[in-house]
C-alpha cells in the first residue's frame, strides 16, 4: 500500500539526508534492503483510501511507519497525537566500556516535512467511540 519510490527520510543536524524508499515489496535504507515483504497480493482498488491510525503509544518506529504513508493524496490520519520521538538514534561507545544512545537525525516524510517530535492526526478523536465512524465516513465520502 506504500507508494514506490522515496517513503521518507532521516536528516542529520547538517541537513543531511538518508533516504529510505520502498521497491516491489523491499524496504530499503539508504539503498541498503533490509526488509521485504512476502507474499504477493493485489488490491482490487490500485487508488485506495488509508486510513492510518495512531495515538500517544505510537512511538520510534511506529512513528517511522506513519510517517511512511505521510504526504500522500489518498492518506488521512486519526486519532490522537504520536508520543513524540520521530527521531533517529545512534549507539556510542564510551572509553569506560559502556555506551551512550543520542539523537542523531530527525525523521521527514517523502516531501521532505521535518517532524522530530509529535506528529499530530488529521483528525483528532479522543475516545473510540468515535474513532471508527469516523474512519468510515472518510473512507466512505
Amino acid at each position: 500500500m506504500l507508494e514506490e519510490g522515496v517513503i521518507g527520510y532521516f536528516v542529520d543536524p547538517d541537513d543531511e539526508e538518508i533516504a529510505w524508499e520502498q521497491t516491489q515489496g523491499t524496504i530499503s535504507l539508504d539503498g541498503n534492503p533490509i526488509f521485504t515483504v512476502t507474499g504477493d497480493f493485489e488490491l482490487q482498488n490500485p487508488e485506495p483510501k488509508i486510513a492510518v491510525v495512531y495515538g500517544g503509544t505510537t512511538g520510534s518506529s511506529g512513528e517511522a511507519t506513519l510517517i511512511a504513508f505521510l504526504g500522500s493524496e489518498n492518506v488521512k490520519t486519526f486519532g490522537r497525537p504520536s508520543c513524540g520521538v520521530s527521531t533517529a538514534n545512534q549507539r556510542f561507545i564510551l572509553s569506560n566500556g559502556g555506551a551512550l544512545f543520542m539523537t542523531v537525525s530527525t525523521m521527514a516524510d517523502k516531501n521532505r516535512t521535518l517532524y522530530g517530535g509529535v506528529v499530530s492526526p488529521d483528525v483528532e478523536v479522543n475516545n473510540t467511540e468515535e474513532l471508527i465512524p469516523a474512519v468510515v465516513d472518510w473512507i466512505m465520502e
